[in-house]
């Protein structure tokens, strides 16, 4: 099956590319593309075989690793980015609004957070600098578990499909740190070896947290 749902989604793909193609607006339309999340690891009968991995990430959607979070992104737009990979400079889809609005000449609204930034230059291969990465980790209950910044992650809570917690304990008293991107697998918890990192991360979550408490989601609410 998951063999047959890769080729019906390349197929898609494939269709409505060429649907662009016959209309003349190819070279008017970025094509993105992504995964919502990491993979389905538990083998329930019958579905024993319509599981994925996430390696050399640690556990799997629904988690608070990185395994849960981390996936491909693909930008696509013929004749304005030239084929090229970006591996050390993350980004979420929490950049698209911000990065949509930049390229189309938009202007963001001021009355409200936004958590996204413009990453044009890494579509674009451009010199021009791009914010640092900030991204905060929810669970199930949709709160904040963990903040990366950078290549480092702050855990203040673990959640794992698996049900494991793979030897760690953490807390807001007692977080994790992780350098996510010289260890993919989080295996070494660097938080005694950094503790002014794990001090300011910390600070920061809380700040984060207390904001969308009290923020609530202001775009459900003011747009219907």
């Amino acid at each position: 099956m998951l063999g047959d749902v890769m080729e019906e989604i390349d197929d898609s793909v494939a269709q409505i590319t060429a649907a662009l193609e016959q209309d003349g607006i190819a070279k008017n339309t970025l094509i993105i593309y992504s995964s919502d999340n990491g993979p389905w690891l538990v083998r329930n009968k019958p579905a024993t075989q319509h599981v994925g991995y996430a390696y050399p990430f640690r556990d799997g959607k629904g988690s608070t690793w990185e395994g849960g979070f981390r996936v491909p992104g693909i930008f696509y737009w013929p004749g304005i980015i030239k084929p090229h990979t970006v591996i050390q400079e993350p980004a979420s889809t929490l950049d698209l609004f911000p990065t949509l609005m930049h390229l189309t000449n938009g202007k963001l609204p001021t009355d409200r957070s936004l958590d996204g930034r413009d990453i044009s230059p890494l579509l674009l291969a451009s010199s021009t600098p791009v914010k640092p990465f900030k991204f905060i980790y929810s669970y199930s209950d949709n709160m904040p578990s963990a903040l990366r910044m950078g290549p480092w992650k702050l855990m203040t809570r673990i959640g794992s499909q698996l049900g494991k917690n793979y030897g760690f304990k953490a807390s807001i008293e007692k977080p994790l740190l992780f350098q996510v991107e010289k260890d993919l697998g989080e295996t070494y918890n660097e938080a005694a070896n950094h503790p002014d990192k794990v001090k300011s991360m910390s600070q920061t979550l809380k700040q984060l947290t207390q904001q969308i408490k009290s923020e609530g989601n202001f775009w459900k609410l003011k747009y219907k």
